[in-house]
């Protein structure tokens, strides 16, 4: 079998390959220019993005002005924060309060005797029946020294269930029953300290539950050894095998003069709507004001966020810049000028911005002016907070229309991508032609190139015979 192999212009000197390349390239010429169209239309939709997304920043300004409509806002403000902190909800009265702190609410905290190894087993392992109860320590004495009460009484307080736990051979150590008491999850915990003493290791039981009924009492029964160590009644005399390191205390304070007990540091039923959050003892002032930084707030975010807004507006319409003439943007940029300028009727003795210190620049922007806000606000509160609800609400239903589906700049993106849609469709009805057509003038070239090195090759034969014809000579010469 004969193999054939040819390539364009071997024959012929005709560079084929090449003649069809130039001639492909003038051919795909208008692919350049749908490319060039769509990368417009791309740069188009990227700059009304944009604009979009400032234009949902405005529209999030715009409804923060609208919950200024809210009851009356108040701050609560501590003279010193080291003594205590204070909030104030929608409750709250503007007052001042003088406030003196004379000792914080605390929990009870007891330890037992110390051992020579916290992981030593105490005890024989019979099991022992532990009881911890809450109640009220009263009357007797307190010795700090001993740490034991002499004389008092303790009254169990009913309310509160008593946590119940047990120790045996699984765990009669000092770290098992710190263990186990932990394991109950609940307000009474234990660790282990060591005091550098003979016997080092001392096991702390802690409530965090702060106020004098929160005491506690533990009660043992089972085993003997361990009845020694942990066993503790405040209310007798001999039942007090642990020992207090501190007592479970009420806060106490002054309020105006007047004596309040409470028994968490956190005191929220003393003036109306504020809370107190005790931090150390000493004296101190408490003002309740009304939180009008709010309103100011809110105000100055719309601000800010339309400048954003129109700037970006301004830079992508602006002379020779992407969106020049985008009736879209600029219808946009128009609508919430007049709705920021205009004058609302029966909203009170305000009906524009501008009294309230926003005012149009002479570049289109906006700036807000905190003193002239200050001056309506000591004219009239209600009417001020009236106002920015109107405009909130009124330039939430504006933006709402505007970023809506039907919305210009929507509408005019929509527009856009069915462009860049028709341009795909004629690249593809263009690139199916171009193939065709390449097609179409490789054959003819192939062709051609067969025709010329044919006669080539029937020219180099012709000349290569020449030579061997006969040669012809004038008869009549002498």
């Amino acid at each position: 079998t004969q193999i054939m192999i040819s390539s364009p212009g071997i024959g012929s000197n005709l560079d084929v390959n090449s003649i069809v390349s130039q001639l492909m390239a003038i051919e795909s010429l208008p692919l350049s220019v749908l490319a060039q169209q769509e990368g417009t239309y791309q740069a188009k939709l990227s700059s009304l993005g944009q604009i979009k997304s400032a234009l949902s920043g405005f529209q999030t300004a715009a409804e923060g002005l609208t919950n200024v409509s809210d009851e009356d806002a108040y701050i609560a403000t501590s003279g010193d924060n080291s003594i205590l902190t204070a909030s104030a909800s929608s409750a709250a009265k503007v007052g001042s309060y003088s406030v003196s702190v004379s000792q914080l609410a605390s929990g009870q905290r007891l330890v037992a005797s110390g051992q020579a190894d916290p992981s030593a087993t105490i005890g024989n392992g019979n099991p022992a029946s532990v009881t911890i109860s809450f109640g009220t320590i009263s009357g007797g004495t307190f010795d700090p020294n001993t740490g034991r009460y002499t004389d008092a009484n303790f009254t169990v307080d009913p309310s509160k269930t008593p946590l119940a736990l047990t120790i045996d051979s699984s765990n009669n150590t000092l770290e098992g029953i710190r263990d186990a008491i932990n394991a109950l999850d609940a307000n009474v915990t234990a660790e282990i300290i060591n005091d550098g003493g003979t016997d080092p290791y001392r096991l702390v039981i802690s409530n965090s539950e702060t106020g004098v009924s929160n005491s506690l009492k533990v009660d043992v029964s089972g085993n003997n050894t361990i009845r020694s160590l942990l066993r503790y009644d405040a209310g007798r005399n001999n039942r007090q095998e642990l020992t207090q390191l501190e007592a479970a205390a009420d806060a106490t304070l002054k309020l105006n003069g007047l004596d309040i007990n409470r028994p968490t540091n956190e005191v929220s039923d003393v003036i109306s709507g504020v809370t107190l959050n005790l931090e150390g003892v000493g004296d101190t002032t408490v003002t309740v004001s009304r939180d009008l930084g709010g309103m100011q707030s809110a105000l100055e975010a719309m601000v800010s966020s339309y400048n954003d807004l129109n700037g970006n507006i301004k830079e992508t319409t602006g002379f020779e810049a992407i969106l020049q003439g985008e009736r879209a943007a600029v219808y946009t940029q128009n609508r919430l000028r007049s709705a920021l300028g205009e004058s609302l009727a029966g909203v009170g003795q305000f009906s524009t911005l501008s009294e309230l210190g926003v005012n149009f620049q002479r570049d289109g922007s906006l700036k807000f002016d905190s003193s002239k806000f200050q001056t309506a606000l000591e004219t009239s509160v209600p009417d001020v907070r009236t106002l920015i609800a109107a405009f909130g609400e009124s330039l939430t239903v504006l933006s709402d229309q505007l970023t809506s589906d039907n919305g210009p700049l929507n509408s005019r993106t929509e527009g856009i991508n069915r462009s860049i849609d028709d341009i795909n469709d004629r690249r593809d009805v263009l690139n199916r032609r171009l193939e065709s057509t390449e097609a179409r003038l490789r054959t003819q070239f192939t062709a051609l190139d067969s025709l010329v090195s044919g006669l080539l090759a029937t020219s180099n034969f012709l000349q290569q015979q020449l030579p061997n014809l006969p040669t012809f000579t004038n008869q009549n010469r002498n």
